[in-house]
């Protein structure tokens, strides 16, 4: 497990954490723990809440790439 006492920021500290566990929850769906894929009825309301969030942020960089590429920044 990575250790996160050497972020200063609590703030920072915890969208760590809950990246982390939103990038966990995904392999876990994905893969499983035999490499069949997770069973997505046991999955717990906190890694439901961090995977959400976790594809929220990844989405927005990849629209933030997205309009670099064109050179049209949009608010």
């Amino acid at each position: 497990m990575l250790s996160y006492s050497s972020v200063q920021c609590n703030k920072c500290r915890f969208h760590g954490k809950i990246s982390v566990l939103g990038i966990s929850t995904a392999l876990q769906l994905a893969v499983g723990h035999r490499g069949k894929g997770g069973d997505i009825t046991k999955i717990h309301r906190v890694e439901l809440a961090s995977l959400l969030l976790a594809i929220s942020k990844f989405s927005s960089g990849i629209d933030l790439c997205l309009q670099m590429q064109d050179g049209s920044m949009r608010t």
